[in-house]
């Protein structure tokens, strides 16, 4: 298996993490937090 590194940015809301969940072959650990005021801002 190769090892493979790669950044994923983008804004609050944006689907970072189910970009992470679809391509991931492993489990992957929940982050996600709800959106404080200050980050919510649509």
């Amino acid at each position: 298996m190769e090892i493979m590194r790669l950044v994923v940015a983008g804004t609050v809301g944006a689907g970072k993490s189910t970009f992470i969940r679809t391509v991931s072959e492993i489990d992957v650990v929940d982050t996600d937090r709800r959106a404080t005021d200050e980050t919510d801002r649509k």
